[in-house]
């Protein structure tokens, strides 16, 4: 005997049924809801992707520790070429 399987395709959703054709009952269904792909999902604001919203927070970690460095560097080299107390402010 076989059997019917009815999909319903969504934007996060999938619903399933599984019904007999001949006597046209519903023998099993069921549904599986996605997890929100995008914050900001439906407030009529510019959606950002969660994997957007990683790399956002990704390259100004790398930004600042870049910048970081460069700093170091920089007072490395002063200190290198005997310059007296580099932090000190000009005047």
């Amino acid at each position: 005997m076989s059997n019917l399987l009815g999909l319903s395709i969504d934007i996060n959703v999938i619903g399933w049924s599984l019904t007999d054709p001949e006597t046209g009952k519903i023998k099993a269904m069921g549904s599986h809801v996605f997890q929100q792909g995008s914050d900001n999902f439906g407030s009529g604001k510019h959606e950002i992707s969660k994997k957007a919203s990683r790399r956002i927070r990704r390259i100004n970690r790398l930004r600042i520790s870049r910048k970081r460095t460069r700093k170091i560097q920089v007072l490395r080299l002063l200190i290198a070429h005997e310059i007296k107390n580099p932090l000190t402010p000009m005047r």
